[in-house]
C-alpha cells in the first residue's frame, strides 16, 4: 500500500524535473496552492491504492470460495462424549435428541458481565442405551466404585489374596432387574496417553465372561444400522452433517465396544462370584443388590499398572454441537425465499415441507429455472453488481465517516465542532454495537423454493424449514462433568446427563490463510497422500497457525504385539507455535494430534504406520 507522503514526494520530484527546478528548490519554488493541490492528489491516490489492495483481497477471497467446497470452509461443530441414563430400558437415541448447557464467555466490552451462551449437543447415531451403570471395578487386590459414571474412587483393598493377573471384574448395577439388556455398549477411557496404544491393541484379544458363559463382543458402537435408502441417497446428497457424523464416529470408535449378545436378568444372575467373595469383604459384597459381574480376561501384557489408569462406563455416546431450528413462513409467488436467520452459524439443512405435506428436495443452484417441488440453498451473491453484503457496506460507511469527519473541521465555529463531536460519538457507538452483536457474521444463507402446486396455491400455504446451527469455537473447552439438561421431555434421568470429555474441534468459518492452505492441499494431493510432501501439506492445513515448523522423516518403533519387535514408521515432527498472540488450549492441541492420526489412516496409501513427535 502506498503512503501519502511518499506519493506526494514522488509527484514533487517529477514536477521539479518537468519544470526545471533542482531538488534543493522544491519546498520554496512552488506556490502554496500548488502544494495543496499536490497533497490532495496524493491523498486521493493513497485511497485508490487502498481500494486496489482491498479489491485484490476480495478477488482472492471470491476465487477461494468458488474453488473450495463449502464443506471445507464452513463452520465446524465441536465434539465430545456425554453420559445420559435413559428412563426406560433399551432406549434408542434419535438424531433429533437435544441436550444443552450454559457456558460463560468473557465479554471484552463489559468484563463484569460475561456473555451466557446456550450450547446444544446432539448424538451422532442411533445408539442403544440401557437402564444399567458400571458401579464397581475390581482387579488385583483393589476394589473401586465409580462416581459420576467415569471417575473411579477407591473402596476396598484386600490384605490377603488377590484376583488373577490380567483379569478385570466389572460390577454392573441394573436399575430394572427383570428386564433384558440388549447389546450393552461400553466406553473405555485410558487416562495415560502412553498406554493407550497397548491397551486398545490387546482389547481386541480380550474375552468377556458372565459366570462361566463367554459373551461375544465387537469394537465400536451398537448403533442400529439402517437399510439402504435409495431415495435418501438421491435427495440428500447435500447433507453435509452426515459426513460430520461419520468423521466424529470414526474419531471415537476405538473408545467403545459392545456385546453382541443380550443378557436376560434374573435373581440367579446377581449372585456374587466366588473369586470376588474370596478376596474382598463378604458382608459388603453380599449387601450389593441387583449387581451382575462381568469378567474380562486380557493377555498377560495388560496388568494392574494399566488397569489403574482405565475407567469403564455405560450409556456414553459421542455428540456434536448442533441445534435444530424450526422455521414456519409464508412466501409470495414472486419473492419465494426464506432466510435461515439464527444467532449462531449455519451448519446444514434438514428438510423442507409445506402445509399440504409435500417434501421439497434440495438441488444445487444453477442458471436453469428451478423446477416445481425443488429448492435451492444459497449463501451469498444477490443479483446486483456490488457483491458486498449489508454488513460490509456498513463497515465501509463507518470507515468513510471516520476519515471524512476531520475535513468538516476546517469550517470552524463552535457549532460545527459540536456537531462533528456528536457525529464521532455516534459513529463510535454504532461501531461498538456492530461488534458486540456480531453484525459481521450476518451473511445468512437462504433457501429459494418453487412450490409444487403453483396454480392451486392459496395465501394460507406455509412452508416449514428445519435446519441445524452450531456455535463453532464458542462451544469449545466445556469442562468434563458439566451438567446437561433437556429442552423438553423426560426421556433421561435428570442428574445422569453430563459431559465425560472436554468439548473440542469447534471452528468458525476459515480465514483467508486457512482457505489458501486448504485449497493448496486439495490441489496438490487430490485427496490422496502418497509422498512426504503430501504429508507435510496435509499437516500444515490440519494444524494451521498452531505450529511453526514441520518435518517428515523415516523412523522405527517397537510394535505393541509380542511377536513383531521393531517396525518401520513415518515420523512426523511438529513444533508448537510459541507466539504469545497464538492461543490454544491443551485439550484443543491433544485433539488436533489425535485427529491427525485418524485422518492419515483414512486417506493415506502408505503401508508404514505413522508416529507423531511433538517438540
Amino acid at each position: 500500500m502506498e503512503i501519502q507522503e511518499r506519493i506526494k514526494d514522488r509527484i514533487l520530484k517529477r514536477a521539479a524535473r518537468v519544470w526545471g527546478y533542482s531538488d534543493s528548490e522544491l519546498e520554496t519554488s512552488f506556490d502554496p496552492i500548488v502544494a495543496m493541490l499536490l497533497e490532495a492528489c496524493a491523498s486521493e491516490l493513497e485511497k485508490l491504492s487502498v481500494e486496489l489492495n482491498n479489491s485484490d483481497a476480495r478477488i482472492i477471497e471470491r476465487l477461494l470460495e468458488i474453488m473450495s467446497p463449502a464443506s471445507n470452509t464452513g463452520a465446524l461443530p465441536s465434539r465430545t462424549i456425554i453420559h445420559a441414563t435413559p428412563s426406560e430400558n433399551n432406549y434408542k437415541l434419535m438424531l433429533e435428541h437435544q441436550f444443552h448447557c450454559k457456558k460463560s464467555i468473557p465479554n471484552i466490552y463489559d468484563p463484569i458481565k460475561p456473555i451466557i451462551k446456550e450450547v446444544y449437543f446432539g448424538p451422532t447415531g442411533n445408539f442403544m442405551l440401557s437402564s444399567a451403570e458400571v458401579e464397581l471395578m475390581a482387579f488385583d487386590k483393589s476394589l473401586y466404585t465409580f462416581n459420576k459414571g467415569v471417575h473411579k474412587e477407591f473402596l476396598l483393598k484386600s490384605n490377603n489374596s488377590s484376583l488373577p493377573q490380567s483379569n478385570l471384574w466389572l460390577g454392573i448395577k441394573c436399575l430394572e432387574p427383570n428386564e433384558i439388556l440388549k447389546q450393552l455398549m461400553f466406553f473405555v477411557d485410558v487416562k495415560n496417553t502412553h498406554q493407550r496404544e497397548v491397551f486398545y491393541h490387546y482389547l481386541k484379544q480380550a474375552r468377556i465372561f458372565l459366570g462361566d458363559e463367554e459373551l461375544k463382543f465387537k469394537e465400536g458402537y451398537n448403533a442400529i444400522t439402517k437399510e439402504l435408502d435409495v431415495d435418501a441417497i438421491v435427495t440428500k446428497n447435500y447433507n453435509r452433517i452426515n459426513q460430520i457424523y461419520s468423521e466424529v464416529n470414526t474419531f471415537y470408535f476405538d473408545k467403545f465396544f459392545h456385546l453382541t449378545e443380550d443378557i436376560a436378568l434374573s435373581d440367579s444372575i446377581f449372585k456374587a462370584p466366588k473369586e470376588i467373595l474370596e478376596v474382598f469383604d463378604n458382608d459388603k459384597i453380599s449387601a450389593l443388590k441387583d449387581v451382575l459381574w462381568l469378567r474380562i480376561e486380557f493377555p498377560e501384557v495388560i496388568n494392574s499398572a494399566i488397569f489403574e489408569n482405565i475407567n469403564f462406563a455405560l450409556n456414553c455416546f459421542p455428540v456434536i454441537n448442533k441445534r435444530l431450528i424450526n422455521l414456519a413462513q409464508r412466501i409470495d409467488p414472486y419473492i419465494n425465499y426464506i432466510p435461515l436467520i439464527n444467532t449462531d452459524h449455519f451448519l446444514d439443512l434438514e428438510d423442507i415441507t409445506d402445509s399440504r405435506g409435500f417434501d421439497y428436495h434440495l438441488k444445487d443452484f444453477s442458471n436453469k429455472a428451478l423446477e416445481a417441488g425443488h429448492a435451492s440453498l444459497r449463501s451469498n451473491g444477490v443479483n446486483r453488481f456490488d457483491e458486498r453484503n449489508a454488513s460490509e457496506m456498513m463497515q465501509y460507511l463507518l470507515e468513510l465517516l471516520k476519515d471524512e469527519s476531520a475535513s468538516f473541521s476546517v469550517l470552524g465555529g463552535d457549532f460545527v465542532r459540536s456537531i462533528i463531536g456528536e457525529m464521532n460519538q455516534l459513529i463510535a457507538t454504532l461501531e461498538q454495537q456492530t461488534k458486540e452483536s456480531s453484525f459481521l457474521k450476518s451473511n445468512f444463507p437462504y433457501v429459494v423454493i418453487k412450490s409444487k402446486l403453483l396454480d392451486d396455491r392459496t395465501e394460507n400455504d406455509t412452508f416449514f424449514v428445519n435446519f441445524w446451527s452450531t456455535c463453532g469455537e464458542d462451544a469449545n473447552d466445556i469442562k468434563p462433568g458439566t451438567k446437561l439438561e433437556l429442552p423438553f421431555g423426560s426421556d433421561f434421568i435428570g442428574n445422569s446427563m453430563y459431559l465425560v470429555e472436554p468439548s473440542v474441534g469447534g471452528k468458525t468459518r476459515l480465514t483467508s490463510r486457512e482457505k489458501i492452505l486448504s485449497y493448496r492441499e486439495a490441489l496438490l494431493s487430490h485427496g490422496r497422500i502418497v509422498t512426504f510432501a503430501d504429508i507435510k501439506t496435509f499437516c500444515l492445513k490440519h494444524f494451521g497457525h498452531t505450529i511453526s515448523k514441520i518435518e517428515v522423516d523415516k523412523g522405527t518403533k517397537i510394535d505393541p504385539s509380542l511377536n513383531t519387535g521393531f517396525v518401520r514408521t513415518i515420523d512426523i515432527k511438529v513444533y508448537k507455535n510459541t507466539d504469545e498472540d497464538i492461543q490454544f488450549s491443551d485439550n484443543e492441541w491433544n485433539y488436533l494430534c489425535d485427529n491427525l492420526m485418524h485422518k492419515l489412516d483414512q486417506v493415506s496409501s502408505n503401508i508404514y504406520p505413522y508416529r507423531l513427535i511433538v517438540n
